[in-house]
């Protein structure tokens, strides 16, 4: 997923890009950092994230990505 796609994913879900789950999210989607490094980054940041919450915003990025490439008949989903 591209930083294009992403943003465009945040949009179309009504995401908030300013809120802290976002931040970790996008270390998640875009720079390949695992869910536990995300959070750990995070917590050492001062800005701490439920586990459950990410887990399950990275669910929903990945499927949504996924269906606009089905629908649009784009590459395999990645990231």
């Amino acid at each position: 997923m591209t930083p294009e796609q992403f943003d465009a994913i945040t949009e179309l879900i009504r995401g908030r890009s300013d809120s802290r789950t976002h931040a970790a999210l996008r270390q998640v989607v875009l720079e390949g950092l695992s869910v536990k490094e995300a959070l750990e980054t995070a917590e050492r940041e001062g800005r701490p994230v439920a586990q459950g919450t990410l887990a399950r915003s990275v669910r929903r990025y990945r499927d949504v990505d996924l269906l606009l490439r089905h629908v649009y008949g784009g590459a395999k989903g990645g990231g």
